[in-house]
């Protein structure tokens, strides 16, 4: 007998765009971006969806947005875009609103076929910001439960902006991701990334693949730069 591996390799692009997306300048930036930086996932938080248009990119197999805001102007959450064919299994809004906003948050659970048919789970997610300590525990605490079922499965990549702008948020996020088999991709170029008080709001978590290169990109149409990340992922067969 014979061993041999079938390798796959993919990379995903995570960014907070500030509501920007859904026009004409935000699709010629990212088009930029993907030439320099080809992603078959993308993970946008404060996502714009306009007159039911998420986004014009090309050979797009999968786009979806789970809310937490909507208007006449528009509707805002997270959106994933992937060139692999996905499925969608757990839209998620926080229970609790933030001080003084009084909006909520948003997340998007699916699934992604893969070359070569494995499969692979991705948390799309933009935790609760302006709420007391307490209320940010609980609601990762929600998004943890959400994710147990999927923390089983061989494959799994939690991505987007955490708002862990305390140590305290930080600590707990860090605990919450090891309890589950999850590891934090280390970037270079981290001092792009948002942060306050030198604590980075955005992040990428990764289990069951093994991480190859991880960056954040310099980039002026938002407040957040753009996350990138490039995974290997390996399947043994006899």
């Amino acid at each position: 007998m014979h061993t041999k591996k079938d390798i796959t390799k993919f990379s995903i692009l995570c960014w907070n765009v500030q509501k920007r997306s859904g026009n004409y300048r935000f699709e010629t930036v990212m088009r930029k971006i993907l030439q320099d930086h080809p992603a078959q996932i993308i993970a946008l938080q404060e996502g714009r969806r306009k007159k039911g248009s998420l986004c014009r990119l090309e050979g797009l197999a999968y786009a979806k947005m789970s809310c937490n805001i909507q208007a006449p102007f528009g509707d805002f959450g997270v959106v994933t875009l992937s060139t692999f064919p996905g499925e969608t299994l757990r839209l998620y809004r926080s229970g609790v609103r933030e001080v003084g906003f009084a909006t909520r948050k948003s997340a998007l659970l699916t699934r992604h076929t893969l070359p070569g048919g494995q499969t692979l789970h991705l948390l799309n997610l933009h935790a609760i910001n302006f709420v007391w300590h307490a209320l940010f525990e609980k609601e990762i605490e929600a998004i943890v439960n959400m994710l147990k079922e999927a923390s089983c499965t061989p494959h799994l990549i939690v991505a987007g902006d955490f708002n862990t702008w305390s140590r305290k948020r930080m600590d707990l996020l860090e605990r919450e991701m090891e309890h589950l088999g999850l590891l934090r991709a280390k970037l270079q170029s981290a001092h792009l990334v948002k942060s306050i008080g030198r604590r980075m709001l955005d992040h990428i978590y990764y289990k069951g693949v093994e991480l190859k290169y991880a960056t954040a990109i310099d980039v002026s149409l938002s407040d957040h730069n753009p996350i990138y990340a490039t995974f290997e992922l390996k399947r043994d067969s006899i």
